[in-house]
């Protein structure tokens, strides 16, 4: 039977996958599971610290807002939250499978600073990406009004993206650490 090799780095064959030698980055289900689940559980901590520090509708109301849905609905917010924080999380992951990035993603001493940097940008990201659409610039016609911009709102926001990027790389990194079986002996230094 013809065996073909797949984007997860693995070869179909007749009865069952085996590993292929290859140079691109090894994408596995796992490492995407790590990072859906470290996205999930970080995006919970950050919901979680923003509505502490901010206001108990936080979460309610800023989430549906991006869509230009008039809240609070926190149900549907909270959901959508998550939603983000898992698909952030797989953007890290593929990320990481990528040089320079690779080089610190499976420790956890490079795992944090990959999760503060990570942070910091989506930060700017999420910022500049909001600023745009609030205003009309990047489609949706302007969906809703910016609220005024404070010093708390701001701390928040950094320390609430780098606590949910923290979260996801240091998942990924015990995931690659302890369980991935596609990482080199010698390759992860915890």
């Amino acid at each position: 039977m013809l065996a073909i090799n797949n984007v997860f780095g693995y070869t179909i064959g007749d009865t069952m996958a085996t590993e292929t030698e290859s140079t691109e980055p090894g994408f596995n289900l796992g490492r995407l599971a790590s990072g859906v689940g470290g996205g999930v559980l970080g995006a919970l901590l950050f919901g979680l610290l923003v509505e502490l520090v901010l206001t108990d509708f936080t979460v309610a109301m800023a989430v549906p807002g991006l869509y230009g849905i008039e809240g609070p609905l926190p149900v549907a917010a909270w959901g959508l939250h998550l939603y983000h924080g898992a698909l952030l999380g797989m953007v890290y992951v593929i990320a990481a499978q990528y040089e320079p990035f690779s080089r610190f993603a499976h420790s956890y001493g490079g795992a944090a600073i990959l999760g503060v940097a990570y942070g910091v940008a989506l930060t700017v990201g999420v910022a500049v990406l909001v600023a745009l659409i609030g205003a009309g610039i990047v489609g949706f016609g302007g969906l809703f009004q910016l609220p005024p911009i404070t010093p708390s709102i701001v701390v928040a926001t950094m320390l609430g993206h780098v606590l949910f990027a923290i979260v996801v790389a240091f998942v990924h990194a015990t995931y690659v650490t302890r369980y991935d079986p596609e990482t080199e002996p010698g390759e992860v230094v915890p």
